[in-house]
């Protein structure tokens, strides 16, 4: 018996866009974050905005995630990116909550590992989409 191969449509354009505007975002603000861990006041609002950047493009990453799945795109990727979603309002609240103790801190890390899944998104969604 031979097994069928079922090709995997590829992802919207704008599924990788927002990937790596959400990308650029988070680096912008984990320079910002270094800078304020290290004393440089004032820098709060704009880390705020880059992490509001970060959020939608994630969440409407998401959403392109889904409308791909439904299209015959890989499971996969509707997980990292709805996760990812997820975490980063998380990460927002927390941002929103801190008043400089260990909810900064847990801020802090958490920004390290949601850096690690978006530094791996868009190459999740290049490898699924390529299978």
């Amino acid at each position: 018996m031979t097994q069928q191969h079922t090709s995997v449509p590829s992802a919207p354009k704008a599924l990788h866009i927002c990937a790596w505007i959400a990308v650029g975002s988070v680096i912008v603000q984990a320079v910002l974050a270094c800078f304020m861990l290290s004393g440089v006041r004032g820098l709060g609002d704009v880390h705020m905005a880059f992490g509001i950047v970060t959020v939608l493009a994630t969440i409407i990453a998401a959403i392109l995630a889904v409308m791909w799945k439904r299209r015959g795109g890989p499971s996969a990727v509707v997980g990292h990116a709805a996760g990812m979603a997820v975490i980063l309002l998380v990460q927002f609240a927390l941002g929103e909550l801190s008043d400089g103790g260990a909810i900064k801190w847990i801020h802090v890390v958490l920004g390290v590992i949601i850096m690690v899944g978006l530094f791996v998104l868009p190459k999740s969604i290049s490898k699924a989409s390529s299978k």
